[in-house]
């Protein structure tokens, strides 16, 4: 595992960053090592709508998951998080 967990971090930001030029207030929510398949798995999440109340309500923020290669730094997937 080359990449740390700061480094796994920035580079899903700057990849959402760029698919989503519109996320604004985009928050770290969860970040884990994967030993099995040597990835980071980073949830991130932005904000819907300004004008919401309570910006940090489920109801107004999306959720992405980005896998990380812990070797090469290459975001190699991108899905929407689903909460049940």
């Amino acid at each position: 595992m080359a990449l740390k967990v700061q480094e796994a971090s920035k580079l899903a930001a700057d990849y959402l960053s760029v698919l989503t030029p519109s996320a604004e207030r985009v928050q770290l929510e969860e970040i884990e090592y994967s030993a099995v398949i040597d990835k980071w798995l980073v949830t991130l999440s932005y904000l819907i709508n300004e004008g919401d109340e309570n910006p940090f309500a489920l109801s107004s923020r999306k959720y992405k998951i980005f896998t990380i290669d812990a070797s090469s730094g290459e975001v190699t997937a991108m899905k929407i998080r689903e909460f049940k």
